[in-house]
């Protein structure tokens, strides 16, 4: 019994050092931290799970001091005059992403589906001169060599420090009524567009060790009925960046995903997704009339589109930055995460997904998949 105590006290005393040491060495990276309510949670936490003198008091401690350390601002890397390529600046994540990255003084090269569109001239008229504009569709490969040639230009021999794969296209109805082409579409910019610019702008990365950052979705491990080419299309840039991140390892290179929940973007604005039911409902013929409620169906997606309404807005998130400061800290954090789930609810969604069983899970995704406009069967008698 008397080795109790002695025991008791060095293990108290070892996670008060070790604790001490990362936070010291974390806040020596980074002298803008404030430390004092983290030091200060550590302190008053300190006597309190003293008083136990068992494991329960030092397992409390411990998991008190992983929670404070892990609230700490991760150290950043100067912006330097690093320069980032975003696709998909027309609207949405891009678009913010560019215009804050731009404000913040790195060099933006922001790829834009629409010569002269909207999304590009604001950019124009509210970022500094050192944002270029290009035009930029990622399936279409000279479009990616052309805006290669201007990039690698401009930087004048400088490698390229990031590259942020955001341009994306979002897809609805059950896998039996969704056209083959629109499959195709949706992977060939989701999926395919990103493999095509890592491939092209990979050398300008790996010359200054930089990051790549994949803006997939919680759909990209979750599958949601009525979602399934979309779903597909982020578990394919998923997969890939896993094998991406250890593939380059070795050239210094990072590679992050970024998992948003729902934020209110245009990937699924009204004139996108009506070309998508469109193309469903001439492909139905009588014998998925005979096995789908189409008529339903039909009637509830004709109501939205009368209302000019397809989603429900308000069930999205529209802070955007939420999404931005994740993007910039995978670019710049000196310890970038492999993943950064972001939104309402997506890292308890994961975790559900990771623990749950398929049989209730499935249960809460046809619940959730209504909204994506799931199209549901006729009941068998």
């Amino acid at each position: 019994m008397a080795l109790l105590p002695s025991l008791f006290d060095f293990c108290y005393t070892s996670i008060v050092l070790a604790f001490a040491l990362v936070v010291a060495w974390r806040y020596f990276c980074d002298k803008s931290i404030e430390l004092s309510w983290h030091m200060a949670a550590v302190v008053t936490s300190l006597p309190v799970c003293y008083l136990f003198t068992d494991s329960i008091g030092i397992l409390a401690f411990a998991l008190i001091c992983v929670i404070v350390y892990e609230c700490l601002p991760v150290p950043h890397l100067d912006i330097e005059d690093k320069a980032v390529l975003i696709t998909g600046c027309d609207s949405g994540f891009g678009h913010a992403a560019a215009k804050h990255l731009d404000s913040l003084g790195f060099q933006v090269f922001a790829g834009c589906l629409v010569k002269g569109g909207k999304g590009e001239q604001q950019l124009i008229n509210n970022c500094s001169g050192q944002l270029t504009t290009l035009q930029l569709d990622v399936t279409k490969q000279e479009q990616i060599d052309e805006a290669f040639n201007v990039i690698n230009k401009k930087l004048d021999g400088k490698g390229l420090w990031g590259l942020v794969n955001n341009a994306g296209i979002i897809s609805m109805c059950n896998v039996e009524l969704l056209p083959i082409h629109v499959f195709q579409k949706v992977w060939d910019i989701n999926c395919l567009g990103g493999i095509r610019m890592i491939k092209k702008f990979l050398p300008l990365i790996r010359k200054s060790k930089g990051r790549i950052v994949n803006l997939s979705s919680v759909a990209g491990r979750l599958p949601f009925a009525g979602a399934s080419a979309y779903c597909v299309s982020k578990a394919g840039l998923e997969i890939l960046s896993d094998v991406l991140r250890q593939e380059l390892v070795d050239w210094g290179v990072t590679v992050s995903i970024i998992e948003p929940s729902g934020f209110q973007t245009d990937i699924a604005e009204k004139d996108k997704l009506e070309v998508i039911y469109r193309n469903v409902m001439d492909g139905v013929n009588e014998e998925i009339r005979t096995s789908y409620n189409i008529e339903d169906y039909s009637a509830k997606v004709e109501d939205k589109l009368n209302k000019n309404e397809m989603i429900d807005r308000s069930l999205y998130c529209p802070d955007l930055s939420l999404v931005v400061d994740v993007i910039l800290d995978a670019l710049l954090s000196t310890y970038p995460k492999s993943r950064y789930p972001i939104g309402q609810g997506s890292k308890t969604i994961m975790w559900s997904a990771n623990h749950l069983p398929s049989v209730i899970l499935d249960l809460v995704y046809l619940v959730i998949s209504t909204d994506l406009l799931y199209v549901q069967p006729k009941r068998v008698r």
